[in-house]
């Protein structure tokens, strides 16, 4: 089995978050542990602080409250590589944007 992040720089949900959240024992592991197991380059700040990270190609956020620093980063990313807004027919200044993608446009995604 190939692991996508084996070498990268990641993080996501702590161990003390997922202790705040009730979870510890509803989960069948703690993401922190595995990814330090399998992937052995996690970071992290102090629980629940926005946080993401880039490396390469992968973008990883904490937490909910990484959702926006992980948009930024990932948006910034795409800007680097001179990628064009995915999709474009949505673009947030688009006025279509408030209408539903045209079926036929989800082949540009992949």
């Amino acid at each position: 089995m190939k692991i996508l992040m084996k070498g990268k720089r990641v993080t996501a949900f702590t161990n003390g978050e997922e202790a705040d959240a009730e979870l510890t024992h509803v989960v069948p592991f703690l993401v922190e542990d595995e990814l330090k197991r399998i992937v052995g380059l996690y970071e992290k700040p102090a629980d629940w602080a926005p946080f993401a990270l880039v490396d390469g190609r992968v973008v990883t956020g904490q937490n909910p409250v990484s959702s926006t620093a992980a948009a930024k980063a990932l948006m910034e990313l795409l800007a680097a590589r001179g990628a064009a807004w995915p999709l474009g027919h949505l673009r947030p200044n688009n006025p279509a944007a408030k209408t539903r993608m045209d079926p036929s446009k989800e082949k540009e995604l992949f």
